[in-house]
């Protein structure tokens, strides 16, 4: 069933962060304050508080999110379709 991976992608769009959500990290002061916003959504799991943030740990917890993401999508895709967005992404990812 190659439409499966397109609708599990189109099911996903509720796991987005709001509008108003993106307007506060992109004016947040600093990590911290990024990292508090963050916390109760789908991130959060992947925050741990006890550290100090760095810009290189907020990129592994998107980078993490996003591989869950993908993963997801991926599940039941037939070979091909995960082959094609495997390839896809890596020549993406290569900028």
């Amino acid at each position: 069933m190659s439409e499966y991976p397109i609708v599990r992608a189109h099911a996903m769009i509720t796991k987005f962060l709001p509008s108003d959500m993106l307007k506060g990290l992109a004016v947040a002061r600093s990590l911290e304050d990024l990292l508090t916003l963050l916390f109760p959504t789908e991130y959060g799991k992947y925050i741990r508080r006890e550290k100090v943030p760095s810009i290189s740990s907020v990129k592994k917890i998107v980078d993490r999110v996003f591989e869950d993401r993908i993963t997801t999508v991926l599940k039941d895709a037939p070979k091909r379709v995960q082959d094609f967005i495997a390839t896809y992404l890596s020549n993406c990812l290569l900028y």
